[in-house]
């Protein structure tokens, strides 16, 4: 049985914890009310635009 290590990078590290970061800020923005309904201000849309400026 052949067993296959995965080996993890800085990069990977990094951009798990910018997912945190997102999921919590969503989670943020959810408690939030929002002036009109069913507009969100995308908070953690921020955080997905900066990993895909620096890993994109």
């Amino acid at each position: 049985m052949n067993l296959t290590l995965i080996k993890t990078t800085l990069d990977d590290h990094r951009i798990a914890k910018l997912a945190a970061i997102a999921i919590a800020l969503h989670m943020v923005e959810a408690i939030i009310p929002s002036p009109l309904p069913g507009v969100k201000p995308g908070i953690a849309n921020i955080v997905t635009l900066y990993v895909l400026h620096q890993y994109g």
